[in-house]
C-alpha cells in the first residue's frame, strides 16, 4: 500500500475511534474500556498500547504512521472529551 493510502486509513481510523468513544460512555464495560485504551494510546502517542490487543495485521501498522496521526489527534483528545453511547 502506498504511504498516502496508509495515512488516510490511519486518519480515518482515528476519527472512527473518536466516534466510537463518543458512543462508548454507556456501552458495555468491555467496549468502553477498549475505546478508552485506544484513545488514551493515541493521546499519549503510545504505539505499543495502541496495537497491543490487535490482531497481527493491526499490529503491523507502521509506527511512523501511527505517530503522525497521533500527533494530529492528540491535541483534540488531550483537550478533553466526553464519551456517550
Amino acid at each position: 500500500m502506498g504511504m498516502k493510502i496508509i495515512r488516510v486509513l490511519l486518519l480515518a481510523t482515528g476519527f472512527c475511534l473518536v466516534g466510537l468513544a463518543a458512543r462508548a460512555a454507556n456501552a458495555p464495560s468491555g467496549e468502553k474500556a477498549q475505546a478508552v485504551r485506544l484513545l488514551t494510546a493515541i493521546a499519549h502517542n503510545d504505539y505499543a498500547a495502541f496495537v497491543a490487543e490487535g490482531d497481527s495485521q493491526f499490529q503491523g501498522m507502521p509506527r511512523e504512521q501511527f505517530a503522525q496521526n497521533a500527533a494530529q489527534l492528540a491535541p483534540r483528545l488531550n483537550g478533553g472529551y466526553q464519551m456517550a453511547y
